[in-house]
């Protein structure tokens, strides 16, 4: 994209807003009573920063360990960018 003349950029939602979305998702399917949750995020491993922040949020309203989600994990190459 950066050799075409006619690409301006791109603008999104703060990472928070992002991480915050997922956790709302969790939190919707957790309040109907869901006792599991498959994330499907093949996004966040192309490197996706909004599928992985959403990711994210879900792990930890689930109550995942920071530890373990991919964002706090700073050894995750996904994370880098």
């Amino acid at each position: 994209m950066q050799d075409n003349p006619y690409f301006l950029g791109t603008i999104g939602p703060a990472p928070e807003t992002e991480i915050n979305a997922g956790a709302d998702m969790a939190a919707h399917f957790k309040g109907l009573g869901a006792k599991r949750l498959l994330i499907l995020s093949g996004g966040a491993a192309q490197s996706n920063y909004m599928h992985l922040a959403r990711a994210e949020g879900m792990l930890e309203a689930l109550g995942v360990p920071q530890a373990e989600t991919p964002c706090r994990n700073s050894k995750n190459p996904i994370c880098a960018g």
